[in-house]
């Protein structure tokens, strides 16, 4: 895989050393019509595009130049025209608000960019009140009611993020902890402390106002250790963007659409009655990427698909398969701060709660060394159905599911 990172050349020492590289949004990945797979009308997928640009009908509505800083994060097809004004006009209001929304969100969970209440504002003002985005401040409220401190991690997604820039496999050791033993117990710390509300914290104080509490002792470790970035969203922030970006359309009445990030968090945003979408899902047998099924469906649909396995060359800033064909992710265990996941692929959704929600829901449950169906069941009772595959066989939730596309020699297994 072509990687774009600088060689460091030396291992971990005590204290640990930074690699400069360029703003985090802007590596090379290109959202392409590669990230849609038409089914009837349109699907919410990862295959091969048979979108064609023409005047009216299904097309990827590409965001402003100003906005392709974070754009290139995403995709937005929309049936232009469908609504019975000139498709032309259509689109240049939908490339208005999308791209305004996509500036908004982007900047609210940029850890790198200055801008003034968003993520890295907060981070620069531990145990000060500042006043953050609303939608910033909206994604805490969140996190509080589901109880996931994954953004605390935020110095281990700082240096494990660079395995993304390394073109050799032996670059990996100066960033993955499973490899480097100074590594392993500083993410165990970084995981303790981040577990511990009395060590870190997002005070919400109303009105959008809040305080990244610190204590004492954690911002001792964090000189010590020359860390920074205590809290960020990492692989968590298209889940809520992606929301707000769907939100935001829809509010305005555009309707006939969907939103994607190309880590997996999309949004269907309604389309006509009776008007069929097919959701893809993958697994990797013998490190070869395959459509396992097709889900169809109808009408609005929060997603989050995780996988451990490459399927695009974008996938090389967030998958980095080793020569000896081991996969490297962004998801670390809240526990001990290491990489892990508990299947090659797992799909999740719901038709009643936002993309943040059921991401929140699911990760814990793909975020571990195996899936189990009581996991699954336990998602459904609230409110989100999945598809796990394990091995050569499809663990579905959803008995009125309709499964097309299924691969040679894969099975089906309804869960209760």
């Amino acid at each position: 895989m072509g990687r774009g990172a600088r060689k460091r050349g030396t291992p971990y020492a005590p204290k640990v050393e930074r690699v400069e590289v360029s703003d985090r949004h802007v590596k090379g990945r290109i959202i392409a019509a590669a990230v849609f797979l038409i089914i009837g009308a349109a699907a919410i997928g990862y295959g091969v595009s048979q979108l064609v640009s023409v005047d009216r009908g299904w097309q990827v509505v590409s965001a402003s130049n100003e906005a392709q800083v974070y754009g290139a994060d995403f995709a937005l097809t929309y049936e232009l025209g469908a609504s019975g004004k000139s498709a032309r006009s259509e689109k240049n209001a939908i490339v208005r608000a999308y791209s305004d929304a996509l500036l908004k969100a982007g900047r609210a969970f940029d850890p790198d960019t200055e801008s003034e209440g968003n993520i890295r504002a907060l981070n620069a003002s531990p145990n000060q009140e500042v006043e953050l985005d609303p939608l910033l401040y909206e994604a805490f409220e969140l996190l509080e009611r589901y109880g996931d401190r994954t953004v605390y991690l935020g110095p281990a997604f700082d240096i494990y993020e660079n395995i993304f820039f390394c073109r050799e496999d032996w670059e990996t050791a100066d960033f993955d902890p499973q490899q480097n033993d100074y590594l392993r117990e500083l993410f165990a710390k970084i995981a303790a402390f981040a577990g511990d509300p009395e060590s870190v914290r997002v005070e919400l104080l109303g009105d959008n106002r809040a305080r990244l509490t610190v204590s004492d002792e954690y911002l001792a470790f964090l000189e010590d250790e020359e860390l920074s970035g205590i809290v960020d969203f990492a692989w968590m922030k298209n889940a809520f963007i992606t929301d707000y970006l769907a939100e935001t359309l829809t509010a305005e009445g555009f309707t006939r659409g969907s939103v994607s990030s190309y880590d997996g968090f999309a949004v269907n945003l309604g389309g006509a009655e009776g008007e069929e979408f097919g959701l893809n899902i993958f697994d990797c047998p013998e490190d070869t990427p395959l459509q396992a099924a097709t889900l169809i469906y109808q009408g609005k649909m929060s997603i989050a698909a995780y996988r451990n396995f490459p399927v695009s060359s974008q996938d090389s800033q967030r998958v980095y398969v080793t020569d000896e064909g081991e996969r490297k992710t962004l998801y670390l265990g809240a526990e001990d701060g290491l990489p892990c996941t508990a299947a090659d692929s797992l799909t999740a959704w719901s038709r009643q709660l936002r993309c943040a929600e059921v991401m929140l829901l699911s990760s814990k449950i793909y975020r571990q060394t195996r899936i189990e169906e009581t996991d699954l069941s336990g998602l459904v009772a609230k409110g989100v159905m999945s598809a796990a595959v394990m091995g050569k066989q499809i663990l579905l939730t959803d008995p009125e599911a309709k499964l097309q596309n299924v691969y040679s020699g894969y099975s089906v297994k309804t869960v209760a």
